[in-house]
């Protein structure tokens, strides 16, 4: 048990450094999109004075490599696209505080000596879904900006852009096999209840 528990002790501070990680790293892409949303009347214009030159517009669903004259995005759809990005990331990093948060809880609940309770099968219970829910969220996330993109940007005729979803089925079976191991922590929580009801 005292393995564990300096597991548990250890895997707790990585966590708190990943939290603060994830909001440092939050804020400030927080910041630069708002900067963007700002900026972006000067973001069009300079877009515009280089009509000829090509830009790589990338994302985890699509590539496109346009001409600044094909982009010809106004200064309202520019805005539109950085607050798409903008909502997709408090989304995202709201499900990943939820996890080290579910997962800061169950390793208290090690800590404390009692790894198998009602308390810690909830908190795997919990991480379990919200993995199956990042695993069907993602997918939609990735596609977000770039229906806004598309909304915003003017494309020639002939051009079809087609977003594809894509669920993300590795984060759904570690989901699954995350519920799967609350059930084990269940199981382990009604033991340790009749043993403590014994003694």
């Amino acid at each position: 048990m005292d393995k564990l528990i300096k597991y548990a002790r250890v895997t707790d501070k990585v966590l708190s450094v990943i939290r603060v990680i994830l909001l440092v790293a939050a804020a400030l892409a927080v910041v630069a999109l708002l900067i963007g949303i700002g900026l972006a009347g000067p973001l069009v214009d300079y877009i515009g004075r280089s009509p000829d030159q090509f830009w790589t517009i990338t994302s985890s669903v699509i590539q496109l490599k346009v001409t600044g004259a094909a982009m010809a995005m106004t200064a309202g759809g520019v805005r539109l696209l950085f607050a798409s990005f903008l909502l997709v990331l408090l989304v995202l990093v709201a499900i990943a505080l939820r996890l080290v948060q579910h997962f800061k809880g169950l390793m208290a609940a090690i800590m404390d000596g009692r790894p198998f309770s009602a308390e810690s099968t909830s908190k795997v219970r919990r991480i379990g879904v919200l993995v199956i829910v990042y695993g069907f969220v993602t997918p939609i996330a990735s596609m977000i900006p770039v229906l806004f993109m598309m909304h915003a940007m003017q494309l020639p005729d002939g051009i079809q852009i087609s977003p594809q979803y894509n669920i993300n089925g590795l984060a759904i079976v570690a989901g699954l096999l995350i519920l799967l191991l609350s059930l084990v922590f269940d199981y382990g929580a009604q033991l340790q209840r009749q043993s403590d009801e014994t003694l």
